[in-house]
């Protein structure tokens, strides 16, 4: 008998390979998310504290709230001021943005596997380089080259989630999309939580900033070696999947044609299309507000070290984490079960997922100098993000089935732009870290939150598109 060392057969019990896949392409998300959010957490502590600006009189609006000691740490520390360490993490989402765009298509065309791998290999590169560059560069030139390293991961990590949606069109049936999807891509919140978390311990015990970088260069590599073995772009390559999931999927997922065509004019005018794109832009603001700055906002205003930091910057994400993947099973019930249909179920979590957050975010910093209940808000708000990645995500899917990646590639691709305007505006707003200045910011992200919900409910839909049929395809005689 032939032996199949990846069949993942455990007595009687077959691990389809669709699972494994979403499972594979979690831990990919994972570590694409440590990789990126590294920086956010590290420069804490890789910059001297400036002085106070002269634009306001400086108040501590919590004197009772003693700042927590750090401990020396060994690397160097530089002078950036604030408007450098927002350049540092917003260049990111430049290179984010332009990297959707040919990853998407690529996906598309020649398969979603390629372009997966590859890219998060360049990114452990040059996230293992980037603290060597820095300490020998010194303060300007290691500024420059924090510049141009993190324009390159954003590059690099832009095609990924695009290839993620490819992946879901060529081996999710649309009654396991969301569960399926809200699997792939929770592992970006899983990201969040052990990235930030170990980026602050691992800086805590060995005083050093560099020490985070390479740790998590080394484990995406060894990601990249499990990838190679278990994952493939379309379930007629796969070397270990059975013939029933093989035939299964072969009759539900829409067959790829000789010539591949793009009907850019269709897509560029759909509704549906724009109204996911302000989800997607309204989601990222309040998360990527949420990633970026709320290191910032812990360290300036809660005065925490970089430990106790690095936990509480996590555990929004801990909630958000555990909330993606439960609420994809519940919403395939509820849809399945035909309590609720497919549009008014991406509607309600799309809408819960951003204004929820958001909410929370502005009561946090109305409560006063209470480090716990704001951390207990955060958490809380971070909790109702969960349900986005099983709805609006997927929401490209149900519209096109050849076309994901490319959707993904427009959508993802220009929400980025929400990963530079956040930092950008708590930079300019908080020059100094005093609660009426972040007042100002998560007022400005709720205002936000609160358009992009209300473009995506009016014009949301859940049906698979007429320019997505290609010739000898017949679209269906009822809606989705």
């Amino acid at each position: 008998m032939a032996v199949k060392p990846l069949h993942c057969v455990y007595g009687k019990f077959i691990i389809p390979q669709r699972v494994v896949l979403a499972i594979v392409l979690h831990l990919a998300m994972l570590n694409v998310y440590n990789l990126r959010v590294v920086i956010n957490v590290a420069i804490t502590e890789m910059v001297e504290k400036p002085p106070p600006s002269n634009r306001s009189r400086i108040v501590d609006d919590c004197p009772n709230l003693l700042p927590e000691k750090d401990p020396p740490i060994k690397d160097g520390q530089y002078k950036w001021d604030s408007n450098d360490q927002a350049l540092i993490k917003y260049i990111f989402f430049v290179g984010y943005f332009i990297g959707h765009f040919p990853g998407g298509w690529l996906s598309d065309k020649i398969g979603a596997r390629h372009v997966t791998g590859t890219c998060i290999l360049l990114a452990a590169i040059l996230n293992l380089v980037q603290p060597i560059l820095i300490i020998s560069g010194g303060e300007y030139w290691g500024f420059v080259y924090s510049i141009i390293i993190r324009f390159l991961i954003g590059l690099v990590q832009g095609p990924i989630v695009p290839t993620i949606a490819t992946f879901m069109s060529n081996w999710a049936p649309t009654k396991e999309r969301a569960y399926l999807g809200g699997i792939a891509y929770a592992g970006g919140n899983l990201g969040n939580i052990v990235g930030i978390i170990v980026t602050g311990v691992i800086i805590y015990y060995t005083r050093s900033w560099a020490n985070a970088f390479y740790l998590w260069g080394f484990l995406a590599i060894l990601w990249y070696i499990l990838f190679l073995f278990t994952v493939f772009s379309y379930p007629e390559t796969h070397p270990f999947i059975t013939d029933e999931e093989k035939t299964f999927l072969a009759e539900i997922i829409a067959k790829k044609p000789t010539k591949f065509h793009v009907p850019w004019k269709e897509i560029a005018t759909c509704c549906p299309i724009w109204a996911i794109f302000a989800a997607q832009f309204g989601h990222n603001y309040v998360l990527f507000a949420m990633n970026t700055d709320l290191p910032k906002f812990v360290k300036e205003f809660l005065k925490m070290n970089i430990k106790n930091n690095g936990i509480v910057t996590a555990m929004p994400f801990v909630f958000c984490w555990i909330s993606a993947i439960g609420s994809g099973f519940i919403a395939d019930f509820i849809i399945n079960k035909k309590l609720m249909s497919i549009l008014n179920m991406r509607k309600l979590y799309t809408i819960i997922s951003i204004l929820g957050p958001a909410i929370c975010n502005v009561i946090a910093v109305y409560v006063g100098c209470s480090r716990w209940l704001v951390v207990f808000l955060c958490t809380f708000g971070m909790f109702w993000m969960g349900p986005f990645w099983s709805s609006t995500k997927v929401n490209v899917s149900d519209l096109s089935k050849h076309y994901g990646g490319i959707l993904m590639a427009i959508i993802n691709g220009f929400g980025a732009w929400a990963g530079i305007l956040a930092p950008f505006i708590t930079g300019y707003f908080t020059p100094d870290g005093t609660l009426r200045q972040w007042r100002l910011v998560f007022w400005i992200m709720m205002f936000i939150a609160v358009i992009t919900s209300v473009i995506y409910l009016f014009f949301a839909k859940a049906e698979r598109q007429n320019w997505d049929y290609w010739e000898g395809e017949a679209p269906p005689t009822t809606d989705a």
